[in-house]
């Protein structure tokens, strides 16, 4: 007679599945967004300004999926060459990504063109705060049947 070994490892996917992503993620940007539209004390040039009134919404970047096509193509790409994914390297290439996107709308003035650099005093959010946006993944919410399936 065999026996079945004990369950060693329980493995799923996390973003969507367990935790609710794109809401979430298009939320803050878009309260961030909206609280740097009314704040007074935000540095951002005239042209930034204009630019992100005209957006309907920055979390619009989120809704259609673009920052994470940008990152699901970077870990695939990274899987295919290296056989593995380093997570750190996507939580940077997260920060890269939305500092590119973001640029492309006008709202972000980059050192240069090579995204990897900070922003420029005058775009709509500084370095900090992008690095907050970018960690949005870090800090998704589980959807209401989460917490009870895994127990």
């Amino acid at each position: 007679m065999t026996t079945t070994p004990p369950l060693r490892v329980l493995f799923f996917d996390v973003f969507g599945t367990c935790v609710a992503q794109r809401d979430p993620v298009a939320d803050e940007l878009s309260k961030a967004a909206k609280d740097a539209l009314e704040s007074d004390a935000s540095p951002m040039n005239h042209e930034v300004r204009s630019s992100a009134t005209k957006m309907v919404c920055l979390g619009q970047v989120i809704r259609a999926m673009e920052w994470d096509r940008e990152v699901d193509k970077f870990a695939s790409d990274s899987k295919a060459k290296h056989d593995s994914v380093d997570w750190r390297a996507v939580d940077r290439y997260r920060l890269e990504s939305l500092r590119k996107l973001l640029a492309q709308r006008g709202v972000v003035i980059l050192q240069g063109d090579s995204p990897e650099l900070h922003v420029e005093e005058g775009s709509f959010w500084d370095e900090s705060k992008l690095n907050q946006l970018a960690h949005v993944w870090h800090r998704l919410p589980p959807w209401p049947d989460t917490c009870r399936g895994l127990d």
